[in-house]
């Protein structure tokens, strides 16, 4: 335990100051981004309130008493949303609206508003293709706004922190003189990464934390504040679980890697899974057969096979394929493969040889096959958009075009993997 202090301690001094502005800069720049996004909410809200209350004034003149609708400017209430959603429904005239198009745009704009952060049962959002008697219908239950979509704002600002200090701490070093030092600390290797593991952690935590503050203190000092609601707080801490696992990853592929570009490159076939084998096996077939797509139907039933799975275990084996997907499911399954690419860091650093250092692989072994899969990938890359703008018919030309782009992946990526970035 004294050793993981001792090394926590100079790696906080190392790394410290750093982390410290990265961090302060993203909070900065999410803070602006977070207050634009409320006042672009509290305009359109405000836009549509005046609107509809217009259309309502001339749909019903001989019946209210006139008011200048363009004196609305307030803090709004839930009551303000509730009275909105009742004159949107009496005056959802699609028929009559479409004649005057202001009207159309008015009472549209409020519904989209809705869409975008209302609040629907179930937690599910209606289809805008549907009918305007179903929408207006899901409408009705619509009484407040989520805030903990803006609660929770911030995803890329910790996702990029997640990613910067992984790097860092790992294939980052091998810039500097401090991989040779570490490597002479007078104690186990797997207490260095333990300390990368614990240092980052907090400081991710600490960070997501001190998000979710600032975005609350906007949030109530928004003129909307009265409108939002926080009924879905367990989804909150989706964002850092998942980020967590993304710090793993990164941190775990970083002890294999002997430079950044190296580290980038095994982070993208990781984060790719075994999408990128289906992938590049499926364009493989298309090429070598010249786009014959009865010789598709093994790699196409394999890839339904992989849907078919829970989605914690599509998670794992390819986060690509399930990258849309917010759930806490998709986070927990990140995180177990961060986990697992953690723990296969764990093993290999202790015998991690220093003197491929600065090399794009460490190990010699791994190093072959990322270079096999670097050239295969690229290769088909590079054919599939010379097919994509090329005429239709390519028979032998097609062939001598994939041998082409074989050869230069080759030799560029034989040059990349004999360069040394580093001290």
């Amino acid at each position: 335990m004294k050793d993981i202090r001792r090394t926590f301690k100079i790696l906080t001094k190392k790394y410290g100051l750093w982390t410290l502005l990265m961090a302060v800069v993203l909070l900065v720049a999410q803070s602006m981004a977070v207050q634009s996004n409320l006042e672009s909410m509290h305009r359109s809200f405000e836009q549509s309130y005046k609107g509809i209350l217009l259309i309502d004034f001339n749909s019903n003149a001989d019946q209210v008493p006139k008011r200048d609708y363009h004196e609305v400017d307030k803090k709004f209430k839930k009551e303000d949303i509730q009275k909105l959603t009742e004159l949107t429904i009496k005056n959802y005239d699609r028929t009559k609206a479409s004649e005057e198009g202001e009207d159309i745009a008015s009472i549209d704009s409020y519904l989209f508003f809705l869409a975008d952060y209302g609040e629907y049962p179930d937690g599910k959002q209606p289809d805008f293709y549907q009918s305007d008697t179903q929408l207006l219908q899901v409408i009705k239950n619509i009484n407040t706004l989520d805030g903990t979509k803006i609660l929770g704002y911030g995803n890329a600002a910790i996702t990029f922190l997640a990613l910067v200090l992984g790097i860092m701490l790992t294939s980052g070093e091998h810039l500097t003189p401090f991989y040779q030092f570490s490597r002479t600390l007078p104690w186990p290797r797997w207490k260095d990464l333990l300390s990368k593991t614990l240092l980052g952690t907090l400081s991710i935590a600490l960070f997501y934390l001190l998000m979710l503050g600032i975005n609350y203190l906007m949030l109530i000092n928004s003129p909307m504040r009265e409108l939002f609601t926080f009924n879905y707080m367990d989804r909150i801490y989706f964002p850092l679980i998942g980020n967590l696992g993304l710090y793993f990853l990164v941190l775990g592929i970083g002890c294999f890697a002997g430079n950044f570009l190296g580290h980038l490159g095994m982070l993208g076939m990781a984060y790719a899974g075994i999408e990128l084998y289906t992938w590049d096996l499926e364009m493989l077939y298309q090429i070598l057969t010249n786009f014959n797509e009865n010789t598709l139907n093994l790699v196409t039933r394999f890839g339904k096979q992989i849907d078919k799975l829970p989605e914690i275990l599509r998670t794992v084996i390819s986060p690509w394929r399930t990258m849309r997907n917010s759930s806490g499911t998709w986070a927990i399954g990140f995180l177990i493969l961060g986990l697992v690419y953690l723990v296969l860091g764990f093993v290999y650093n202790e015998h991690a040889n220093p003197e491929r250092s600065g090399m794009m692989i460490l190990n010699p072994g791994l190093s072959k096959y990322i270079f096999a899969m670097a050239v295969l990938t690229t290769t088909v890359i590079l054919s599939s958009i010379f097919f994509d703008i090329g005429t239709a018919s390519y028979g032998f030309i097609g062939y001598l075009a994939f041998a082409l782009f074989f050869y230069i992946s080759y030799k560029v990526y034989k040059v990349l993997f004999k360069i040394r970035i580093g001290v």
